[in-house]
């Protein structure tokens, strides 16, 4: 079943960040919508100021227009208007796209079909999202059937994404200023864009419709800017805080996978007292080179989750801020749609994050553990090979040098050999014997007392 309804609007709040990659991509996609849709206006939004709130239209008024996208048999016109503001360090883009209510020859328009959504299409993209609010007026006759306004709102959201793949899935409802809204997209998985349709109440007046819902709306309409501000700044944390979560418990799945190969070759109680060979001693230090580009990943993660919880926790708090502003605006202490979002889903994201933080860092010191384990093994092993080198030598040394003393006797072998004496040797023989004997002698008593003192 179709509906006919009065005034369809399209508003759509896109905001980019100001990270120096593309700032005015935004601006770009608008004026390409422009020629697109063959909407005869310039828009050169200015230079920003640093760090400020500020339009950046020229004398700070909003463009408005008129577009020649067919609107249906009747007389009935398409217009809308654009703005351009700095956010502090983003850039807000606001576009409305209309059919007016006046017709063309200045008389009420007539009724529309929602499928009149599908010419009223507009797609910003950027990397904090977009806040998308359909607006219509609901006719008496529906006013009056509750049950048909989900199924308004559901076609609304059908005609506006038929170019689309996938469209939003249906989130939750409730009453906004006397007026029925619907919310489309799940700000706890992957839409960037949070849709809302609004469905007016409200009784002819002066040949138009009025409500309290559509009058609000527009008197408050800078402060509803910054609220989808601060609202699509905590949806893009905690969504870029999901794919940080993947990587840093991949990053632990790898830590862990490391250590657990490098545990079992850790000597333990009863092995401590073995040598490590070349080969192990080798396979230890190239583990000192890869651990802590693990343990830098790791902790960059980490990181990454931290200031994704800071970012939620301050633009939570902004959120509620500019709530309060509406609702004292309004003379409304009590809007529980929009204060759903502040109380119940931003504690949720807080809580998730602080779950997250805590999981990981409980696990921060097991690869610092790891790399202080195999450094102290490499350290023993190597002032144990430096020690037992030394060993050698001195002792070689002293031995050597207590050889070459008797050595000098060698000399000796020009002596005549005393053959009358029984059991007489020649004296080189003699001296040679005495030589080798002094320094084997010499070489294991000074290899023992080098080992005996490194000991004490």
């Amino acid at each position: 079943m179709t509906y006919s309804v009065y005034a369809p609007n399209v508003h759509i709040f896109s905001f980019q960040l100001r990270d120096g990659k593309d700032d005015d991509r935004v601006w770009e996609q608008c004026r390409s919508l422009f020629e697109e849709q063959k909407i005869d206006t310039e828009f050169n939004p200015r230079s920003p100021q640093p760090g400020t709130r500020e339009n950046l239209l020229s004398n700070n008024e909003i463009i408005s227009f008129e577009t020649p996208i067919d609107a249906g048999e009747n007389d009935n016109k398409i217009t809308g208007c654009v703005d351009a503001l700095q956010l502090y360090d983003s850039y807000a883009l606001a576009l409305n796209l209309r059919v007016d209510e006046e017709d063309k020859q200045g008389k009420k328009s007539a009724n529309v079909d929602v499928s009149i959504f599908s010419k009223l299409h507009a797609s910003i993209e950027s990397n904090l999202g977009s806040a998308i609010v359909l607006t219509v007026w609901l006719l008496p006759e529906q006013q009056c059937d509750r049950t048909c306004w989900r199924e308004v709102a559901d076609e609304c959201v059908s005609s506006f994404f038929s170019g689309v793949e996938t469209s939003p899935q249906f989130f939750q409802e409730g009453m906004l200023f006397d007026s029925p809204i619907f919310e489309y997209g799940n700000p706890y998985r992957d839409d960037t864009h949070s849709v809302f349709v609004w469905l007016f109440l409200g009784e002819p007046k002066d040949d138009r419709y009025a409500a309290t819902a559509e009058d609000n709306f527009i008197n408050c309409d800078r402060l509803f800017v910054d609220l989808f501000f601060y609202r699509q700044k905590v949806i893009v944390a905690y969504q870029q805080s999901r794919e940080t979560y993947h990587d840093i418990a991949e990053s632990y799945h790898k830590i862990k996978d490391t250590v657990s190969a490098i545990v079992p070759q850790l000597p333990d109680g009863e092995t401590s007292n073995l040598q490590i060979g070349n080969a192990e001693l080798a396979n230890f230090q190239n583990q000192l080179k890869t651990l802590p580009k693990l343990d830098l990943d790791y902790a960059n993660w980490l990181g990454e989750l931290e200031r994704d919880r800071l970012t939620i926790d301050i633009n939570a708090g902004n959120y509620n801020t500019k709530l309060q502003q509406i609702k004292k605006e309004v003379g409304d202490d009590s809007i529980p749609f929009l204060a759903e979002f502040g109380d119940r889903i931003c504690p949720n994201f807080q809580q998730q994050l602080v779950a997250d933080i805590g999981y990981f860092s409980l696990r921060t010191g097991t690869i610092e553990k790891t790399i202080a384990a195999i450094r102290g093994i490499v350290e023993i092993e190597r002032s144990r090979t430096e020690k037992e080198l030394k060993h050698t030598i001195e002792a070689l040394g002293l031995g050597v040098g207590a050889g070459a003393i008797v050595a000098s006797t060698s000399g000796l072998m020009t002596q005549p050999w005393q053959r009358d004496r029984p059991f007489y040797f020649h004296p080189f023989f003699v001296g040679l014997t005495a030589s080798f004997v002094v320094a084997i002698a010499v070489w294991q008593l000074a290899k023992r007392w080098l080992q005996k003192r490194d000991r004490v």
